[in-house]
């Protein structure tokens, strides 16, 4: 039992860092929306922009993961995070973004230095 205490508490780490009170449900419910691939798009195009790729290979990878997820839909936009690969960078990075259906970001927030990133010219 205690071989596998290392991998739970990976799991449990990953899983808690990246979910706290959402419910997955409701994540993979807003990702069969119709403009859910724009705005994934978006979002990581973002990231790539500005976080590079070292650190957030599961956020930029093709497959989906939970590691980039809708955490709300407004009529018009939606609000996204991104998690940073674990156990490869620090705890707790993680970014917000708003974002319209149309994948143009409006807002980019690193949530673990509290604070939005003026929106740059790309």
């Amino acid at each position: 039992m205690h071989a596998y205490a290392p991998l739970l508490a990976l799991v449990l780490l990953l899983t808690w860092g990246c979910s706290t009170s959402e419910s997955l449900v409701e994540w993979k419910a807003l990702k069969q929306d119709s403009s859910w691939p724009v705005v994934r798009a978006a979002a990581q195009s973002e990231i790539r922009t500005r976080e590079g790729r070292l650190g957030w290979s599961f956020v930029l990878s093709d497959k989906d993961s939970d590691a980039l997820y809708p955490k709300k839909k407004t009529e018009k936009n939606w609000i996204v995070r991104a998690c940073a690969d674990y156990p490869g960078n620090s705890y707790g990075e993680i970014v917000e973004m708003e974002i319209s259906s149309s994948g143009q970001v409006l807002r980019y927030s690193r949530l673990w230095e509290k604070k939005t990133v003026p929106n740059q010219p790309l």
